[in-house]
């Protein structure tokens, strides 16, 4: 057992990941321990980025998973946010998806009452907003995203009432704007807390998806199933058959690729050189999703597991790449 993680019975465990301090760009892959390395990236950086992403990787040999860095020396963080369970027998911890909702946005003090200061805390309710029942509820799946910081920090979502973990979801620079997927549990009274380290930040939280407590019937609708990592898309090589994301949106085929039967969790990676400021999203088809115009970092997108996801529209709405 280490960090709360059970010793046994475990199928899978969630680590946020951060890169930093690498002289030139590199990439991070995270895989079961005793299985092949695979070809895809779970992070990528540039010289002197400090950048994190939410990983989701079944557990190999001894219970351990692999971290593989390519293309420079650099420093990796991992925290332990959770794990996922082989017990089918109860119906805790079953994923319910749901259309990304925006529960907070500090610009107009939406959920949370303006941007935080410096060391400044602040509890967001997520139980009963944006899809979320207000009972029943272990944890959420929510995309934090830091714009307009005053200075280098990061921001930290752990539940309600409890103690800070002395870990961070995301990490930024003065001016920058970037997101992370957190997986939280939420504290007694259906809350999470977000903790900014320096300066001003603004914050926007949409919430994604949630997870049932043990009040749940036993199922496997929901449950976890790891994958090694492969490769659907790649506008470099037109894997996918897509090319470079121009104005607009395209279609790729999730169903039956990458052993992905119905649905799907994916990682899209944007790595083209902006001319502009610029957003990418993805997101289940015929469902609607609004976001902001800014640089983004690789980020881990569930898909609703109960639909039959055949497809997946990626937008690119602010022009052409170079």
């Amino acid at each position: 057992m280490y960090l709360g993680v059970a010793g046994s019975g475990v199928a899978a465990v969630v680590l946020n990941v951060t890169a930093t301090g690498a002289g030139r760009p590199g990439f991070l892959s995270v895989y079961p321990s005793g299985s092949p390395r695979p070809p895809s990236s779970s992070l990528n950086y540039g010289a002197w980025e400090t950048v994190p992403n939410l990983v989701q990787v079944p557990v190999g040999t001894g219970g351990n998973a692999s971290i593989y860095a390519g293309g420079a020396n650099v420093h990796v963080v991992a925290d332990v946010t959770g794990y996922y369970i082989s017990d089918l027998s109860n119906g805790s911890g079953l994923y319910r998806a749901l259309t990304p909702a925006r529960i907070a946005d500090t610009r107009s003090e939406t959920g949370l009452s303006g941007p935080l200061g410096p060391k400044q805390s602040a509890d967001l309710q997520v139980s009963g907003q944006g899809g979320v029942p207000a009972s029943g509820v272990a944890g959420v799946v929510l995309n934090v995203t830091a714009t307009a910081p005053t200075a280098e920090s990061w921001l930290a979502v752990s539940p309600s009432g409890g103690a800070a973990s002395g870990t961070s979801n995301l990490n930024f620079r003065a001016q920058q704007t970037i997101a992370n997927r957190v997986i939280s549990g939420v504290g007694a009274d259906g809350k999470v807390t977000i903790r900014n380290g320096a300066g001003t930040v603004q914050v926007i939280v949409d919430v994604v998806g949630w997870f049932s407590d043990a009040s749940a019937a036993a199922s496997s609708t929901g449950r976890y199933i790891g994958l090694l990592p492969a490769r659907v898309l790649d506008t470099r090589s037109y894997l996918g058959g897509v090319g470079t994301l121009g104005q607009g949106q395209t279609m790729i085929a999730l169903a039956g690729r990458g052993g992905v039967p119905a649905g799907s969790i994916g990682n899209l990676a944007a790595i083209a050189r902006p001319m502009l400021a610029a957003m990418r999203s993805i997101w289940p088809t015929r469902s609607r999703l609004e976001d902001e115009r800014g640089a983004s970092a690789t980020n881990r997108s569930p898909l609703p597991a109960a639909q039959a996801v055949k497809h997946t529209a990626i937008s690119h709405p602010y022009g052409p790449s170079a």
